[in-house]
């Protein structure tokens, strides 16, 4: 059986598995795949990146970790290698609370293990920012989403990223509570720093 539009079709087999046939390719059809570095699915649900770069950040950590590294140069190596691996691509996140709470849970878990070198007792969250002195991973995302919305908005309108942000899809939204989208979150974040949008046009 197969479904034909043009000089392209998709052959679905008895199991529902689908094969796209572009000419003398044939492509597997799959609910979810890497694309430089990034997870895209069917569902366009975020979360399962997210998991995805936690998990590449533990892998960085461990794998770096050491009792002989002090633990001021333990702070700079996360800063440098461990969390730009975990916020590869978090400019284009939609950051739901429980997104945060899981970015947020893998920084304590990672600053906890340092501090348990030098402490006996287990630290409460406000003395491990005390402690590290610097915001924390999803306030760090925050930012760069800020930082990539003044880009989008000062560059020319012909270019893909003005299209997109600026596109309005046809049809109405599902009803209950619609998916959170990223242009709201960066508006949000932007109403609650008390910043206006024509802020964007300074460099």
């Amino acid at each position: 059986m197969s479904k034909q539009k043009g000089w392209a079709y998709i052959l679905i087999g008895q199991n529902q598995d689908y094969t796209l046939v572009i000419g003398p390719y044939n492509f597997e059809v799959v609910r979810s795949f890497s694309y430089l570095g990034s997870i895209i699915n069917e569902n366009q649900d975020e979360e399962e990146e997210v998991r995805s770069r936690i998990a590449a950040g533990n892998r960085a950590y461990f794998s770096i970790v050491s009792k002989l590294v002090s633990r001021s140069t333990m702070f700079t190596l996360y800063e440098t290698l461990i969390r730009p691996v975990v916020t590869y691509g978090g400019e284009t996140w939609t950051l739901s609370n429980k997104r945060i709470n899981l970015l947020d849970r893998f920084e304590r878990v990672i600053l906890r293990d340092r501090m348990r070198e030098w402490y006996c007792r287990r630290r409460k969250n406000g003395e491990l920012f005390g402690l590290y002195k610097e915001c924390s991973i999803s306030s760090y995302i925050r930012i760069q989403r800020l930082k990539w919305l003044g880009h989008v908005l000062k560059i020319s309108e012909e270019r893909v990223a003005d299209k997109l942000y600026s596109y309005v899809p046809d049809g109405v939204r599902q009803r209950d509570r619609p998916k959170g989208r990223w242009k709201d979150d960066v508006r949000r974040d932007l109403r609650q720093l008390r910043i206006p949008v024509t802020f964007t046009e300074d460099r």
